[in-house]
Order: C-alpha cells, then sequence, then structure tokens
C-alpha cells in the first residue's frame, strides 16, 4: 500500500509540476517526458549536401553524412527532508493545526520541492551553455559584449544574427534569459518591450518580462552573476598572469575577472580584462613581481552572463513526475521524504551566445 504522506505530496506535486514554467522548459527541444535514469537518447544531424551548378553536368552520387549527437540522461537532483513525527501527522491529515484538511502543509512540502529542484535544474542547464556546452579554447565569437558594459540594441542584434546565420535557426526560435541586473540594462534600449498584458502561464517559474527585437525575455536568478572558477596553479612572469584551469572554464578574452589565491601572491583585486585563453589557461596582465604558485585560487568573473539560445538546437529530456518516497531515520523517530528528478541535456556548438552585461548597477 502507498504511504499516505506520499500520496498527499505527490498530489500537489502532479498539479505543480503540469504548470510550472522554468528555463529548462522554454530554453530547449524536450525530446522525452519519460526519461529514466542511464537513457540514451541520439540526436541525428544531415550534414550539407553540394548544389551541382548544371544539371545537365555528370557527377557522381554524394555521401548522405549523419552525425549525431548524444543525450544520457544521468542527472539526478534530489531533496533529502527530515521530517519530524510532528511533521508526519500534517502530512497524513493533510492539513496541520487550525487548517482543517485541506492539504496546506503537503502542498507548502510539495510547492517549495518543485520550486527548488527546478531552479537547481535551470542553474546547472544555463551553466552549462555558459560554460563546456559550446567552446574549445572559448571562442569569442560566442559571446557578445565581453567588456560587460550596459546593453545596447547593436549587442542584441549581433547575437541575433550570430544565431540565426546557422543553417535551420530563424528569430522565432530564440529566447533570451537574463540575470536581475542583466533585465535592468537591457530595459534602456528603446527597442524593449515590456510585457504589460501576457499573463504567467506557469503558476511557479520564472517571468517573461517583455521582448527585444521580437525576442522574448526570461528574468531568471538561475543566470550565472559573478560566478566563479577554481584555478589549480598560477604563475607571474613578464607582468603576465597565468592561470591554470579545468576545461570548460567558459572564459573568454576581453572579459574582466579578479582573482583570490591562498598566498595572495597573484592576488588581484580590481577586476581587469583578459587577455587570452586556451581550453584550459588564462592569461592576464599584472604587475607583480615574479612569482608562482601551485595551489588553489579562486577566478570571479565580473560580469553578468546572459544567455541567448536557439531552442530548436538545445535539447533535454527529464522524468514525466518527482519521484517521492520515505524512508526511516536511523537516528530519531522521525523519517526522511526524498523527493527527486531524472534528467539529461546536450547542445549543438554554436547555437547559444553568452551577452555579457554589468554584475551590478548599469
Amino acid at each position: 500500500m502507498a504511504d499516505a504522506r506520499v500520496k498527499n505530496v505527490l498530489r500537489s506535486l502532479a498539479d505543480l509540476h503540469s504548470e510550472v514554467d522554468y528555463a529548462i522548459d522554454q530554453a530547449s527541444t524536450s525530446l522525452s517526458q519519460q526519461a529514466g535514469a542511464g537513457d540514451v537518447l541520439e540526436i541525428p544531424d544531415i550534414t550539407s549536401l553540394t548544389v551541382v551548378a548544371d544539371g545537365d553536368t555528370d557527377t557522381a552520387g554524394q555521401t548522405v553524412t549523419t552525425n549525431v549527437t548524444t543525450l544520457n540522461v544521468n542527472l539526478n537532483p534530489w531533496i533529502n527532508a527530515r521530517l519530524p513525527q510532528r511533521a508526519q501527522a500534517q502530512l497524513l491529515n493533510s492539513g496541520g493545526a487550525g487548517q482543517g484538511g485541506t492539504g496546506v502543509w503537503a502542498q507548502g512540502v510539495a510547492r517549495t520541492a518543485i520550486s527548488n529542484l527546478r531552479a537547481s535544474i535551470d542553474s546547472n542547464y544555463l551553466t552549462h551553455i555558459v560554460t563546456s556546452a559550446w567552446e574549445t579554447g572559448v571562442a569569442v565569437a560566442n559571446h557578445t559584449n565581453v567588456a560587460g558594459d550596459t546593453l545596447t540594441s547593436a549587442d542584441i542584434l549581433n547575437a541575433m544574427a550570430a544565431l540565426t546565420d546557422n543553417q535551420g535557426v530563424t528569430e522565432n526560435d530564440l529566447v533570451l534569459f537574463m540575470s536581475a541586473y542583466g533585465a535592468a540594462s537591457i530595459r534602456s534600449i528603446s527597442t524593449f518591450v515590456p510585457n504589460g498584458v501576457q499573463a504567467e502561464r506557469g503558476n511557479l517559474g520564472i517571468p517573461m518580462i517583455g521582448t527585444v527585437h521580437g525576442v522574448p525575455i526570461y528574468q531568471s536568478s538561475q543566470v550565472p552573476r559573478l560566478r566563479t572558477v577554481t584555478s589549480t596553479a598560477w604563475d607571474i612572469s613578464t607582468n603576465v598572469l597565468t592561470i591554470t584551469v579545468a576545461a570548460g572554464h567558459g572564459i573568454a578574452a576581453g572579459q574582466l575577472l579578479t582573482f583570490d589565491t591562498v598566498t595572495a601572491g597573484g592576488d588581484m583585486s580590481t577586476a581587469t580584462a583578459v587577455t587570452s585563453t586556451t581550453s584550459t589557461v588564462i592569461t592576464i596582465a599584472h604587475t607583480a613581481s615574479d612569482a608562482s604558485a601551485t595551489e588553489a585560487g579562486t577566478i570571479t568573473i565580473d560580469d553578468s552572463e546572459n544567455v541567448m539560445i536557439a531552442t530548436n538546437h538545445n535539447y533535454t529530456a527529464r522524468s514525466i513526475m518527482p519521484r517521492v518516497r520515505v524512508v526511516p531515520d536511523p537516528d530519531s523517530s522521525g523519517d526522511h521524504m526524498q523527493i527527486s528528478m531524472v534528467w539529461g541535456r546536450i547542445a549543438r556548438a554554436g547555437y547559444a551566445n553568452v551577452i555579457h552585461s554589468p554584475q551590478t548597477s548599469i
């Protein structure tokens, strides 16, 4: 027999889950709503075919080449909530003291769980796009306004052009996700049209704040802002600071950053522009004396990394519903309620553009 506590929370989760509207819902093509852990989905892509200029000219038949992008459903965010006996009683009667069995307690657990889970997924997805999803050595072509200045109409148009220059992408495929400060910056653009009439579709989720040049804009606190990257070593030689990082750092030449180390020898407290990058090395001008260290360091990127995405080349797959179960807590009279989701994501390189903007005031 199903646990009544699980049934009460699932009942509320089912209603909420059907109405949520987060970045993950707007930014990608969903391949499966019933994905299970370990599922592998292949996404074919046919390479361009050559057009023969003269129809009367003999030519050998060309081979049709198929590239396959593989999506692995291997991500499993989850919540482990400890429930004391009093909370369990409230879940069992679908309410609490003075609630008359209205399900307020179960609804509260479900609403908080789905909000936290979906926000976590959005953070993972948007950071994935900003970092290793797109670039080998971080091509500046996939970035706009790398200095993080106040946004202009030209910045938006250039990002749109970079994406629609890909075959199979039109302006109708584009969507833009911005941090709160990115949204503040874009509101100063004359072509920004606020969302004054469209009602929000979801009971839970992120707001559509308007459009710019016809592209819908969503504001999300999960858009990377002041993102940090961990380093493993640094070296200062001839006024150049070289920082060693893992692949997938997502930092492009021209971005402003600060750097904090354990010994403070290579510290850089004033935001300074990156001069060049490779997949594992970042270089930046530095005036300190020659020195080096193999130690942990923290790079802080001094901007908001807003993302414009071509949704028809970004893919996700996830379970149709969160999973809920209750397991005993061996150290108390209470139990643990565990709520989890299974999902995966993949994207084709070059089908997103990181639009940088100030991380604080405009």
